[in-house]
């Protein structure tokens, strides 16, 4: 279960570059393993319908708090990361710049992306 949580938040990682803007996209998907809660939200920002910058914050809600701190120690070595645990919920959160060249896309093609994956962008 902690490696498809991981995974799902890595990936999200890679795909949703935004770049710093005037307009931007708002994505979110919630998914339930067992009575583990996964919500993530993803700002895309672009400029010219070119991705610019992608913000992502995932809030993990587990049953009890060894399981958390458990969970939040995946990520202790990942600088790209800030990680906070609060009791039961872990809040893992990361900034892609999109000029950083790693993933480059449009408007478009992020949303199809990520809406492809379940999410729902406004």
């Amino acid at each position: 279960m902690k490696k498809k949580i991981s995974l799902v938040f890595m990936f999200a990682i890679v795909v949703l570059i935004t770049g710093c803007g005037e307009k931007k996209m708002v994505c979110t998907n919630q998914q339930s393993f067992g009575a583990t809660v996964l919500d993530t939200k993803t700002i895309v920002k672009f400029k010219n319908d070119k991705v610019k910058k992608i913000e992502t914050t995932m809030e993990v809600e587990f049953q009890d708090e060894a399981t958390a701190e458990s969970f939040a120690e995946n990520y202790k070595d990942d600088e790209e990361v800030t990680v906070k645990v609060d009791g039961t919920k872990v809040i893992v959160k990361s900034e892609e710049d999109g000029e950083s060249g790693k993933t480059q896309m449009t408007k478009d093609e992020a949303k199809e992306s990520l809406e492809g994956r379940g999410y729902t962008c406004k």
